[in-house]
């Protein structure tokens, strides 16, 4: 159930608080959003939450623009909402600066846990190393362009390929990460 926070008769807390003392009603998955802004975005926040986790999951072996690709492939490719669904709703996203500033926060929370789960996969210091953050802000950038294109239009084919070939690009131009991190060097 999705319910706002603010309500004419009944505070989205309040309601929260009777649902969960209700034996019926305890396990009925329940957000509480604070704006309309908020609901909106909603969606892209679960999908950070989601692509994190593929990401997390992926075979350690695998190089890690191979994983990334495969992890927000994979979201696209188990998302409920239909194509058109998703550019209607990227489109009024795009038509409202209240609406743009909360994607570009969804958009930083994604570069900063991928930057985390890469800094993880390759041995590499989140906090002291420039390569996840490197690594996470190209990948964010490869997939915001691919979307912006596919949202505008231009182009008619999946999403999930434009995001392969983006993926493909930054693939052919960014270097493995080092062996050892440049923070692990700095104490040798």
């Amino acid at each position: 159930i999705l319910q706002d926070l603010v309500m004419p008769e009944v505070d989205g807390l309040t309601l929260l608080k009777f649902f969960r003392a209700n034996s019926a009603t305890r396990q009925t998955p329940m957000i509480v959003l604070s704006s309309k802004e908020e609901a909106i975005v909603s969606t892209f926040h679960d999908q950070v939450t989601a692509v994190t986790e593929a990401l997390r999951h992926r075979p350690a072996e695998e190089p890690i623009w191979d994983s990334l690709e495969h992890a927000i492939v994979g979201m696209l490719d188990n998302s409920e909402a239909t194509p058109a669904e998703t550019i209607a709703q990227l489109q009024l996203i795009k038509s409202s600066p209240a609406l743009v500033q909360h994607q570009l926060t969804t958009h930083a929370e994604l570069e900063n846990r991928f930057a985390q789960v890469i800094a993880d996969r390759t041995g590499t210091d989140v906090e002291r190393d420039l390569y996840p953050h490197a690594l996470a802000a190209a990948a964010g950038a490869a997939m915001a362009v691919a979307t912006r294109i596919w949202v505008d239009g231009k182009i008619d084919r999946p999403l999930q390929d434009l995001i392969a070939e983006a993926f493909s690009l930054m693939r052919a131009g960014v270097p493995a990460a080092p062996r050892q991190s440049v923070a692990a060097a700095a104490t040798a």
